[in-house]
């Protein structure tokens, strides 16, 4: 850095636990919201995919804090890999 400091190390490891548990998680809410298409009234499995976006919204920006904060990786580089993720 130009002003003598070291710079911050990332924390692969934990990033790497984040980020599998965020695709597991993504991964079991497709799940859910397939199968409340599949055996549910319409209307019931609209508001369970509302419910489940709210609650993906919550846990991506949770996710993206841990990354910036925990992890030290760069804003873009969470936005990213957080992106990848939700593939």
């Amino acid at each position: 850095n130009d002003d003598g400091t070291l710079p911050i190390a990332v924390n692969w490891s934990l990033a790497a636990s984040i980020m599998a548990g965020d695709f597991f998680h993504n991964f079991a809410d497709g799940i859910f919201v397939g199968t409340a298409f599949m055996l549910c009234e319409r209307q019931l499995a609209i508001t369970i995919s509302a419910a489940t976006i709210y609650h993906e919204v919550a846990q991506e920006i949770a996710d993206y804090f841990m990354l910036t904060r925990f992890c030290n990786l760069p804003p873009f580089k969470a936005l990213f890999f957080n992106f990848l993720n939700g593939l």
